[in-house]
């Protein structure tokens, strides 16, 4: 199952809640938002969901860390799949201006994911 808040229907996604509950076989969720600043409605979803689940694959050690302080997520069953990509400092900035100026983005910013 892959869940972001705002796809399922109900409350806050509750509808995702009840189809696991309908689901026989075993389950992997991938959690595409995991917040600090998440409600405590919110949490308890992403709580039902992770214990539904086989398994609960998140995007980030980071995530994982929220998960296991805030939503008694169970630990043994998180599992981290590395995506994206952190801030890296250009090797050789003159390179790089040369580079954004050719392309037309010196004036841009320029996000990739």
């Amino acid at each position: 199952v892959n869940h972001e808040f705002g796809i399922f229907g109900g409350v806050l996604g509750a509808f995702c809640v009840c189809l696991l509950n309908l689901i026989r076989v075993p389950v992997i969720t991938t959690l595409h938002t995991v917040s600090k600043t998440l409600s405590n409605q919110h949490g308890r979803i992403l709580q039902f969901i992770a214990q539904l689940s086989m398994y609960t694959v998140i995007f980030s050690n980071l995530s994982k860390k929220q998960l296991e302080a805030s939503w008694l997520v169970p630990v043994t069953t998180l599992r981290v799949i590395p995506h994206g990509i952190y801030s890296v400092p250009p090797k050789n900035a003159t390179a790089r201006e040369a580079t954004r100026q050719r392309l037309g983005w010196t004036s841009k910013l320029v996000l990739f994911s």
